[in-house]
């Protein structure tokens, strides 16, 4: 049995995993297509495969994006959000006001992407006790 990493015949990126197989036929059947294989298990994650030296090696993913980011922000924002819901809808619910400390704190969520970092550095804020 030998293993093989499956990596992108246009990138070279190791984005198909690994295959492992007792002979070539039964790797062949296994290729996908715009596919090449390399003999060895390896992180997709830290290596690639070279298509001008034929060598795999070391990789550094680039950094996320910036929407990217956002995005992932945004969406934290919102769980946040939304677990405190039923503070809002308790209040509604026996006509007392809003505690002041969960307005201010959901106001800060809401308000999360005006911040000078955002979304590289974001200051979360805390949720009342």
């Amino acid at each position: 049995m030998k293993t093989y990493t499956l990596y992108s015949l246009q990138t070279g990126l190791m984005d198909k995993g690994t295959v492992t197989v007792q002979d070539e036929v039964q790797l062949a059947a296994n290729i996908p297509a715009g596919h090449g294989f390399v003999e060895g298990s390896y992180s997709a994650r830290e290596w690639r495969y070279d298509l001008v030296t034929g060598q795999v090696v070391a990789y550094t993913p680039p950094p996320p994006s910036t929407e990217f980011l956002a995005g992932r922000a945004r969406a934290e924002r919102d769980a946040r959000i939304r677990a405190c819901d039923w503070r809002v809808i308790r209040a509604a619910d026996t006509g007392e006001p809003m505690p002041a400390a969960w307005q201010a704190y959901r106001a800060a969520l809401r308000n999360l992407t005006e911040q000078p970092g955002f979304p590289g550095q974001i200051d979360w804020p805390v949720p009342p006790t």
